[in-house]
């Protein structure tokens, strides 16, 4: 405990695509600032906010998989933007993106620190 996560193994456009995922994840966190405290107590809200995170993650494997059609070109647009074009992710790449969004966004929707998350669940693995 307390020592720093050696990531050193994963790639660079995986780690890059942890990046991205984590932004888009703070970024979808960051609407529930504007919450009042009643609403930030409305379990509703923190559905709605799980849900989006969520829609995300499928849709990021959708894409993965090759899908195609108005949502996922607009994530494929937003990952091209920070320099990482999907469609052109070695097979490796590609599985472990797919780890990486199972672990990130379905298990850990709201935790941004890729280094806790990896700590956390080797703990789980092990």
């Amino acid at each position: 405990m307390g020592k720093k996560e050696d990531t050193t193994d994963i790639p660079k456009k995986v780690k890059h695509f942890r990046s991205i995922v984590n932004n888009v994840k703070r970024s979808i966190l960051n609407r529930s600032e504007s919450y009042t405290p009643d609403d930030i107590q409305n379990a509703n809200n923190l559905n709605e906010i799980n849900h989006r995170i969520h829609q995300f993650g499928t849709l990021l494997n959708m894409i993965l998989d090759g899908a195609e059609h108005e949502k996922t070109r607009d994530i494929s647009r937003h990952f091209a933007k920070d320099s990482l074009d999907l469609s052109n992710l070695s097979d490796e790449d590609r599985i472990l993106c797919k780890h990486y969004i199972k672990i990130d966004i379905f298990t850990y929707p709201y935790d941004l620190n890729p280094g806790h998350i990896n700590s956390v669940s080797k703990i789980g693995d092990a």
